[in-house]
């Protein structure tokens, strides 16, 4: 889990270069609207919430309603988090219950759960204990769900296309995560982390399309 603190003016939104399926608004933040801007799937979220989406992003546009500039703090990412943020009213056992106003109390557990998932990541330059492989032209598993028992640090993919149109794509699980296609152009993708039990694919539609991915199984 990597924090990205965003300076928002009034009126205006930002768009995020961010590959996951959760997306968790951090303490102090004004209630945002996120949007998915491939899919157009789109979540209100208040300091302390969290959602998952239903397929992964690539692309996320935050906007707020306020009327000044605002400081947003987010967490992207892979995972199962609906909510991070728990509000309600305590009936004890034999007793009253608590009228007063709930504290927001935020999940440690998964807080802990995604902090462990930052700690087996490295810098996003340190290539150190990655395999290095790719695809030109053809396509290939470069790590079986089996292999894949503590999960996957991608340090790098990316794709590059010159003169002759051409595809390259990054399957995890059987289901597309990453694409780049056209003409005279490259994409790249860093630091990402793969759960545990996810087959990880590479493509290239043609000659014209170099995909490559350096990883480390955890």
């Amino acid at each position: 889990m990597r924090p990205i603190t965003l300076k928002i003016p009034a009126g205006a939104f930002e768009t995020l270069p961010r590959v996951g399926n959760y997306v968790r608004l951090g303490d102090g933040s004004p209630t945002v609207t996120v949007t998915d801007e491939d899919s157009g799937e789109f979540a209100n979220l208040q300091a302390g919430d969290a959602v998952q989406f239903a397929r992964p992003f690539r692309r996320l546009r935050v906007e707020h309603a306020e009327a000044t500039t605002q400081t947003v703090v987010l967490d992207t990412g892979f995972g199962r988090i609906i909510a991070a943020r728990i509000n309600g009213e305590v009936q004890p056992i034999g007793g009253a219950a608590n009228t007063a106003t709930p504290p927001t109390v935020y999940a440690a557990d998964v807080v802990a759960a995604l902090e462990s998932i930052t700690a087996k990541r490295t810098a996003l330059t340190d290539l150190t204990g990655c395999t290095i492989d790719g695809a030109v032209g053809s396509s290939k598993t470069v790590v079986t769900a089996l292999a894949n028992v503590n999960g996957v640090r991608v340090a790098v993919w990316e794709t590059s296309i010159g003169a002759t149109a051409g595809v390259g794509d990054m399957s995890i699980g059987g289901q597309l995560l990453l694409r780049c296609g056209g003409t005279n152009m490259t994409e790249t993708i860093r630091d990402l982390f793969i759960p545990a039990g996810l087959a990880i694919d590479i493509s290239s539609s043609s000659a014209g399309a170099n995909v490559r991915i350096a990883y480390e199984v955890l």
